[in-house]
C-alpha cells in the first residue's frame, strides 16, 4: 500500500451489502485516493465522503481519468485531511465498545 496511487472498492459479490470500511479507512488515512462503487445504503454510507464514488459503468474510466490527470495525489491528500478532521469512525467505535476501555483514546 505504501506505493499505491489509487485503491479500488468494488462490490465483491452479488450479495455484498457493505463497502469495505477498512479499505476506505486505510486509503483515506494514508492519503491514497479510493475509487468506490456506490452501492452501500447502510449507516456506513458516510464513508463514501472519503472516496471518489461512481456508477459501476463509469468505474474504469474514473480510475483512468484520475491516473492520466495525475490528480490522484491531490485528491488523496484532500480526502486524508477531511478524514483526519472529521474522525468519523470514532463515533462508531464509541458506540460499539464500553466507554471505560476507550477513555484513553477519546479524552
Amino acid at each position: 500500500m505504501g506505493r499505491a496511487k489509487i485503491m479500488v472498492d468494488i462490490k465483491r459479490f452479488e450479495d455484498t451489502t457493505n463497502m469495505s470500511t477498512i479499505r476506505v479507512r486505510n486509503g483515506a488515512s494514508n492519503g491514497i485516493c479510493v475509487v468506490a462503487e456506490r452501492f452501500d445504503e447502510s449507516e456506513l454510507v458516510k464513508m463514501f465522503d472519503y472516496t471518489i464514488t461512481c456508477e459501476t459503468s463509469k468505474y474504469v474510466s474514473t480510475c483512468v481519468d484520475l491516473a492520466e490527470a495525475n490528480d490522484y495525489i491531490a485528491v488523496g491528500l484532500r480526502l486524508k485531511e477531511k478524514f483526519k478532521a472529521e474522525r468519523v469512525l470514532k463515533y462508531y467505535v464509541a458506540d460499539m465498545l464500553p466507554a471505560p476501555y476507550l477513555q484513553p483514546f477519546f479524552s
